[in-house]
């Protein structure tokens, strides 16, 4: 049996992941990607169609780019929040409009606040995750991961380009952030 097969047509939809720092452009890249995605899909008037442009927007970013979405007709629905639980929900309830793109701006946010959720319910609060305790939150995230990867939308997620592991201390005990 051969490994070759041939392509079949099948829809498939754009998953872009924009990386950079402060200012950098990212939610207006993102939101002009995902205007020119809706546009190209549309037939006619998306405020007819149902089609948006849904922004999770844990850094009230939605003010900046939502005269652009009114400049090019596209309604924006936003979703102000940090949560981890908000961002899995909000991408199912996007689900409900087809022909919409999602944009998570941005997901370290979400990210953090799960790691921060797991070091309470351990009573670690000022403290580093141990490793040990890294892997109940690798099974979440990757179950995040496989929902955005399954959905049948368009979806665009920015990231910032530092991270703070935790796992490296300066003198003082604080963390490290690592440049990528």
């Amino acid at each position: 049996m051969s490994l070759l097969q041939s392509a079949t047509l099948a829809q498939s939809f754009g998953r872009v992941n924009i990386f950079g720092g402060p200012g950098s452009g990212k939610s207006v890249t993102s939101v002009l990607l995902a205007i020119g995605i809706i546009k190209a899909h549309n037939t006619g008037d998306a405020k007819n169609t149902g089609d948006c442009l849904v922004f999770f927007d844990p850094e009230d970013a939605a003010k900046f780019v939502k005269p652009i979405c009114d400049a090019e007709q596209i309604p924006l629905l936003a979703v102000p929040s940090h949560s981890f639980i908000d961002l899995r929900d909000a991408l199912t309830e996007a689900e409900q409009y087809p022909h919409s793109v999602f944009i998570v701006d941005h997901y370290d946010a979400p990210h953090r606040e799960l790691v921060e959720a797991q070091k309470a319910k351990l009573n670690l609060q000022g403290r580093k995750l141990p490793y040990q305790h890294r892997e109940e939150l690798i099974r979440l995230w990757d179950a995040w991961t496989r929902q955005l990867r399954g959905s049948q939308l368009h979806t665009i997620c920015n990231g910032r380009l530092a991270w703070d592991w935790g796992d490296d201390e300066d003198e003082s005990g604080d963390p490290v952030k690592v440049k990528l």
